[in-house]
C-alpha cells in the first residue's frame, strides 16, 4: 500500500449513547500508600451519564438502565427522494475543491478494503465505485441506467458507501433517485452537499435550484484536515495495531463531549443533522452523540492503517452506533461512547467479541453488515491489564502489561482481579502486599523501566487504576 492522502466525507444516520463507570474509590494524599481496613463489598460498577459524577457504590441494574442516555428516536429526514423524467441528465457546474492531507509515517487503509465495499458484488460493487468516484470529483450525477439495480439495492449501495466513508461529513445522506417516465429502470441518483445549514436541492429535471456554500464546506475540510493531521501524525507508524488503536480511543474519549441536548432531542432535527452526528463535530466542536464518537474512531483507525467499520442496532432501548476495528487478522467490537467518563476512561467495551457486546447491545445488520468477531486475543485484559488470578503468586502477564503502556506513553497502570479474588478486602490486600510494596517482583519490574508509582489507586469499573511517573 502506498502512503496516501485522504480526503474528508461521512454518513449522518441514528445512532444512541450511554456511558460506562467511572467511579473513584481510593485516594490517599499523603505520602506513599494507605487504605482504610474495613472496606464495604464493591458492587460491579456503576454507570452514569455524561456530564455525571457519581460516588454511590451501589445500584441496582434496573436503576443503572434507567439512568443511561440513548436516542430514542430517529432523525426525520429521507435516505432519498425519487423523480420521474426522460430528458437528457447534465452533471450541474458547481465546483467542490477538495483539499488533501498526509499523515506522518502511517499508512492509511486502501478504500479497496473498506469492509461494507467487501460485502458487495456484480453491479453494486460498479455502483459502489461510480459514486466514490462521484465524490471524489465533487460531482453529482451517478449513472445507473445499465446496472438494471431496484431502488433498494441502489438505496443499500449509497448507505454502504457513506458507512465506508466517514470522511464525507459534507455529503447528505438523503440522495435523489431518478427515474424514467415509466418507472420500470432508475436511470441516475443524484447526490446532495451539505455546509451544514443548507442542503443542495434539485427540481424534476435534476437541476440545482439551491446549493450549499462551497466556501463554508471547504472551511470546514480545511479544519478537519489540519486536526485530523496533527493527531495522526503523532502517532508512531512503528507501533503495533493495538497499541495505535489503544491510542485514538483514548483520544476519542477524552477529547469528545456527549452531546445530551442533541440526543434529546433527536425528532425535532430534519434532513441537515448537527454536526454532532459527523466527524466534524466531534474534532472540530469536540461535541458528539454516539455516532459522531464512532465515525471519528473509524476514520482515525484508517489514517493509521486500521480497517474499522461501523456497527449500528439499539442499547438500553434506544438507537446506538459503535465500532468494529481489524486487529492482526480479527475484527473486533468497541464502544468508545460508553467508555467515555468525565473524569476517566473505562475499557468495559474495548475489543470485545460479538458475544461480549451482545449482552448489552443489539446489532442491526439491514443496513450496514457487521463482521463476527470471535477473537479475544487482543481484549484490553489481555494486552493492557495486570491481570490477578490467584493470591499466592505475582501476576502473570505484568510485564506485557506494563511494557505496552510505557510503549503508548501511558502513565496509568490497570489491575484485574480474577474470579476467585471477589471482596474488596482481598482486592485490597493483594494491591497492598503484590502491587505496592516497595520490593515485590512487580514494583521491582516497574523500577527497571524507571517507574515510580503515586500515592492514589481509583476504581475505573471493573480495573483499579494506579497512576505512575517516569
Amino acid at each position: 500500500m502506498k502512503k496516501r492522502a485522504v480526503a474528508i466525507l461521512l454518513l449522518i444516520s441514528l445512532s444512541a449513547a450511554t456511558l460506562s463507570s467511572c467511579k473513584r474509590v481510593y485516594e490517599d494524599t499523603a505520602s506513599g500508600f494507605s487504605f482504610i481496613d474495613e472496606i464495604i463489598e464493591i458492587e460491579e460498577q456503576i454507570e452514569y451519564k455524561p456530564g455525571d459524577k457519581q460516588n454511590s457504590t451501589t445500584e441496582s441494574s434496573e436503576k443503572k438502565s434507567q439512568s443511561m442516555p440513548t436516542l430514542q428516536g430517529k432523525a426525520q429526514s429521507e435516505v432519498a427522494q425519487t423523480v420521474s423524467t426522460d430528458e437528457e441528465i447534465v452533471e450541474p457546474d458547481v465546483p467542490l475543491t477538495l483539499n488533501f492531507v498526509e499523515f506522518g509515517s502511517n499508512t492509511a487503509v486502501s478504500e479497496s478494503d473498506y469492509y461494507q465495499y467487501s460485502t458487495l458484488s456484480g453491479n453494486e460493487k460498479t455502483l459502489y465505485k461510480r459514486i466514490t468516484d462521484t465524490i471524489s470529483a465533487s460531482k453529482y450525477i451517478v449513472n445507473t441506467n445499465d446496472l438494471s439495480l431496484d431502488e433498494d439495492s441502489v438505496l443499500s449501495v449509497f448507505q454502504k458507501v457513506l458507512a465506508d466513508y466517514p470522511q464525507c461529513f459534507y455529503v447528505s445522506k438523503s440522495c435523489l433517485v431518478a427515474y424514467g417516465t415509466k418507472r420500470n429502470k432508475i436511470r441516475a441518483v443524484a447526490l446532495r452537499y451539505t455546509d451544514g445549514n443548507t442542503v443542495d436541492e434539485f427540481d424534476r429535471r435534476l437541476r440545482l435550484v439551491k446549493t450549499a456554500d462551497r466556501s463554508v464546506i471547504n472551511q470546514k475540510i480545511e479544519l478537519l484536515n489540519s486536526e485530523i493531521g496533527k493527531v495522526v501524525s503523532a502517532i508512531n507508524g512503528n507501533l503495533s495495531d493495538v497499541l495505535k488503536e489503544k491510542l485514538i480511543y483514548d483520544y476519542v474519549a477524552k477529547t469528545v463531549s456527549y452531546d445530551r441536548y442533541t440526543a434529546a432531542n433527536i425528532n425535532n432535527f430534519g434532513s441537515t443533522l448537527p454536526h454532532s452526528f459527523d466527524i466534524y463535530g466531534a474534532i472540530i466542536e469536540k461535541k458528539a452523540v454516539c455516532e459522531g464518537y464512532s465515525k471519528l474512531f473509524q476514520y482515525l483507525c484508517y489514517c493509521v492503517g486500521i480497517n474499522a467499520n461501523q456497527a449500528a442496532g439499539t442499547a438500553n432501548g434506544g438507537n446506538h452506533m459503535w465500532n468494529t476495528a481489524f486487529i492482526d487478522g480479527k475484527w473486533y467490537q468497541l464502544d468508545v461512547t460508553w467508555d467515555d467518563g468525565e473524569e476517566y476512561t473505562g475499557y468495559n467495551y474495548f475489543n470485545l467479541t460479538t458475544d461480549g457486546i451482545e449482552k448489552d447491545h443489539t446489532i442491526d445488520y439491514n443496513d450496514i453488515s457487521v463482521p463476527l468477531c470471535d477473537s479475544e486475543i487482543n481484549s484490553f485484559d489481555n494486552v493492557f491489564a495486570v491481570l490477578v488470578e490467584d493470591i499466592k503468586k505475582d501476576p502473570e502477564n505484568y510485564e506485557n502489561a506494563v511494557n505496552n503502556t510505557v510503549l503508548i506513553g501511558d502513565r496509568v497502570i490497570y489491575v484485574k482481579f480474577g474470579e476467585s479474588i471477589k471482596s474488596s478486602a482481598m482486592q485490597v490486600s493483594y494491591l497492598k502486599r503484590y502491587i505496592l510494596r516497595e520490593n515485590s517482583a512487580f514494583a521491582k519490574h516497574l523500577k527497571r523501566l524507571g517507574i515510580t508509582l503515586t500515592n492514589s489507586v481509583n476504581q475505573v469499573g471493573k480495573y483499579y487504576k494506579i497512576e505512575t511517573e517516569y
